[in-house]
């Protein structure tokens, strides 16, 4: 026969901290995520700024 689970009060304290710990790494991940992402931009407007001064060298010589 099976028995429905018991909780004790005081077992909302550790649920509490398991959203809180959730929130903390989900913002952890943002941060991460917009810092890899502003690498990313960076790279490519470099890589479209030389291939821009190499245009330009060629069209004004």
């Amino acid at each position: 026969m099976r028995r429905a689970a018991r909780h004790k009060v005081g077992s909302r304290g550790a649920n509490l901290g398991a959203v809180e710990h959730e929130a903390n790494m989900l913002w952890l991940s943002m941060c991460a995520a917009h810092f890899q992402a502003m690498r990313r931009c960076h790279l490519k407007a470099g890589y479209v700024a030389s291939l821009a001064r190499v245009d330009a060298a060629l069209h004004f010589g």
